[in-house]
């Protein structure tokens, strides 16, 4: 409702969850702010988020590139020499 009252678009959205929080919670407050939102940047904040991430194993995949963590990186240099 702010964001038409202001008729301002947010674009990038910090949020700055209590560590106790589960993983769930925290996964339905980002899903909200995306749908409702649209950012095109969303920070977050949270011990147990930042946990689980570093239990992750980046995944790998030569149709879509390199990915790390939902990062892409650049991958012509590498696509151009196959």
């Amino acid at each position: 409702r702010l964001q038409q009252k202001l008729n301002k678009k947010f674009n990038k959205v910090f949020i700055d969850i209590n560590g106790s929080r589960d993983i769930g919670t925290v996964y339905d407050c980002l899903d909200k702010y995306q749908k409702v939102l649209h950012p095109d940047l969303i920070v977050l904040k949270s011990i147990k988020v930042r946990t689980l991430l570093h239990q992750c194993i980046p995944w790998t995949s030569a149709a879509q590139g390199h990915l790390s963590c939902g990062i892409e990186e650049d991958t012509s240099q590498d696509l151009a020499a196959a």
